[in-house]
């Protein structure tokens, strides 16, 4: 199992290495667009900003990439691939808030100028969400505690289509696990709606700034729910050794297909979030 653990890891370093490489060499030398580079609407402003963002996302990537080699070394456990995951969503986090820092200085724009040239639409998000969906998450890493006790040391993970356990983990490396990805998801959705709060947004990336906060916002409240939901799977097949019927799953799944697949053509008819 550790075999496997040490391979998604490289995959995934390797993965981002490429992209980091992608973003040095090719999409930091393009003007900002909606296809290639280290696309958010904070980077869009000025070619200065997009850039720096992009090489700076390079570098990082290629450094992320050896630590996850030289840590290889010493952990082959399931750690190693949190840490592959969880490093590449705080490293896009840290990206996002450093792009949306750096706006006044990079664009020479002050605040309480008295004469605009022109007065852009700026992005709003809408903070009630984003309490709504780290509510949720509260509420599950709360119950994930609270219900520790009652969880065998070896717990079944993992469901075959037809309901048998055929993955299995320890109880403590599940639960360090399952949260850390669980925040870290939270963080980077959160650390991206915070870098594009309030960003001027160009007409010509309007429909895409749109489009990117909804889903986001949407994401930011799916996740935790999704979270709950596994959890609960999990935790009644372990504790109480009642099975939920795969048809629930795949309804589930669907349904949140559904729910991206409408989101995105109401944007691409145009519509707002």
């Amino acid at each position: 199992m550790n075999s496997i653990y040490i391979v998604v890891a490289y995959f995934i370093g390797l993965v981002d290495l490429i992209a980091g490489l992608i973003c040095i060499f090719k999409g930091s030398r393009l003007k900002p667009n909606t296809y290639l580079g280290f696309r958010i609407p904070s980077a869009f402003l000025t070619q200065n900003i997009w850039s720096k963002i992009n090489v700076l996302s390079g570098i990082l990537g290629s450094i992320n990439f050896v630590i996850i080699v030289i840590l290889s070394l010493f952990v082959q456990s399931i750690y190693l691939m949190v840490y592959a995951v969880l490093s590449i969503m705080l490293m896009v986090s840290a990206l996002s808030i450093y792009s949306r820092r750096i706006i006044e200085f990079e664009t020479g724009r002050e605040k309480g100028g008295e004469y605009p040239i022109e007065v852009l639409p700026t992005i709003k998000i809408r903070v009630s969400i984003i309490l709504f969906g780290w509510a949720i998450m509260s509420v599950l890493i709360v119950l994930i505690f609270m219900s520790r006790s009652q969880l065998p040391e070896i717990l079944a993970v993992h469901f075959s289509a037809e309901g048998r356990p055929d993955v299995f983990m320890h109880r403590d490396e599940f639960i360090v696990s399952f949260v850390s990805i669980a925040l870290g998801g939270m963080i980077l959705i959160t650390s991206l709606l915070y870098s594009i709060k309030d960003v001027p947004s160009l007409k010509e990336f309007e429909s895409y700034n749109k489009s990117l906060v909804s889903i986001l916002q949407l994401v930011l409240v799916c996740i935790p729910l999704l979270l709950v939901y596994v959890y609960l799977v999990i935790y009644l097949y372990n504790a109480l050794r009642v099975g939920i019927p795969t048809i629930i799953d795949a309804a589930i799944i669907l349904a949140l297909i559904s729910v991206f697949i409408l989101n995105i053509v109401k944007h691409s008819r145009g519509g707002t979030s």
